[in-house]
């Protein structure tokens, strides 16, 4: 993958963030409005309840990744989004190639996950 500039890394996210809000859209809706099954008996309600609980876990994971994505469009807007959001170095192409909504560099987002771990 090539090396994104900023207008570039704005523009993907910005389409990605548009995606993300679809995808939100289609599962809030599926949740509200989804169909029953026409006979419990035959299709069983477990069935609906893996899927209900797939779409959660789904829904759960998009709205984190359009949570980074806003950040990452943020700190853009101000001029930093190049810029580790804890240490202040420049974040390495190789990052934003990877993860293009990347706050932080690479041994940043490295020591976070070990934190976590």
């Amino acid at each position: 993958m090539q090396e994104l500039d900023g207008a570039s890394r704005y523009l993907l996210l910005s389409r990605n963030r548009a995606e993300l809000r679809e995808r939100l859209a289609r599962i809030r809706f599926e949740q509200q409005h989804g169909e029953a099954p026409l006979d419990a008996a035959l299709f069983g309600q477990g069935q609906r309840s893996k899927n209900d609980a797939a779409l959660s876990c789904l829904q759960s994971s998009l709205e984190s990744e359009l949570e980074q994505t806003v950040r990452a469009l943020s700190r853009l807007d101000i001029g930093h989004g190049d810029l580790c959001s804890r240490c202040g170095r420049p974040i390495e192409a190789t990052q934003f190639s990877a993860l293009p909504y990347a706050t932080r560099c690479a041994p940043c987002a490295t020591r976070l996950s070990a934190a976590v771990a």
